[in-house]
């Protein structure tokens, strides 16, 4: 897999039949807080990874500075999750284990190209990825103006911890490779440029939803709509799958009458069935 390739025309994000009706109604995206996803080793898998190369890499001075500062806690990073494809198996496992779910075909055009990210599997292209971060980084500066006592390098420090911390939620470990994601990141910094940690996080607009161990922090993220049938806004949808079920003509019928409703013009066409033979 190479590190970068072009993005797909289509992103599928795969849900429950709560996390469908939510996306709909609202025309909005819940991005998940990194260290609460399904997988809680998933950001210690990466930032190891983004250590590993640190140490091997060429140290000027504001990379030492980085590397000592690479800490979990740093920063706030919420992600939404995708997949290229539409009807996998894993994925109706881990999204809607005992249900049936719903992959929801978004055209990639219409979410922020800025913010979504590719996700890495294999360990050479982990590694690639880390160093083109820490390049870019360092660039900017020669090694002796690259000063551990000046501000300016104090502040290139940070910044490029946090793209640090950013690239690793973007790497995964190569088991989960049949998974194709790409990933909507947003970042929320919870320290000031001057590296004291801002205690204070009721400026972040950060709600939650239960969960059987804990509750899980997320964040809304807001998505451009096209006009719908009733004159309001509808997200720009390129296909809605049903998952797996025992029961497809009644999830067909039921998801076009949803569609209808919220106002999508194309609501029969969008309708797709899960071709994969799994009892539910």
């Amino acid at each position: 897999m190479p590190v970068t390739r072009a993005r797909p025309t289509t992103l599928f994000h795969y849900t429950t039949a709560t996390g469908l009706l939510g996306i709909l109604q609202s025309n909005t995206l819940h991005a998940t807080h990194a260290r609460f996803l399904n997988d809680g080793e998933e950001l210690q898998y990466g930032l190891t990874v983004v250590r590993e190369v640190l140490e091997r890499c060429p140290a000027p001075p504001g990379v030492g500075v980085t590397n000592a500062l690479l800490q979990e806690p740093f920063a706030t990073i919420f992600v939404a999750c995708f997949c290229e494809t539409d009807d996998q198996l894993s994925q109706w496992r881990g999204y809607a284990p005992g249900e049936t779910g719903y992959s929801i075909g978004f055209s990639t055009s219409t979410l922020p190209m800025d913010r979504l990210r590719l996700v890495h599997y294999k360990r050479s292209d982990q590694e690639r990825v880390v160093r083109r971060a820490i390049e870019r980084g360092v660039a900017p500066s020669t090694v002796e103006d690259f000063r551990i006592d000046s501000d300016e390098s104090a502040a290139r420090a940070w910044a490029l911890t946090e793209e640090l911390v950013i690239v690793a939620t973007t790497l995964k470990h190569p088991t989960f490779a049949d998974e194709r994601e790409w990933r909507l990141v947003k970042h929320i910094p919870i320290r000031q440029p001057d590296g004291i940690l801002e205690g204070d996080r009721t400026s972040v607009d950060v709600h939650f939803r239960p969960a059987r161990r804990f509750v899980i922090p997320y964040v809304i993220e807001k998505l451009p709509t096209v006009e719908g049938i009733w004159g309001t806004g509808v997200l720009d949808l390129n296909s809605v799958r049903f998952g797996p079920t025992e029961h497809p003509k009644e999830a067909r019928e039921a998801l076009e009458w949803l569609l209808w409703s919220e106002g999508y013009k194309n609501h029969a066409e969008l309708i797709k069935g899960s071709e994969v033979p799994l009892r539910v």
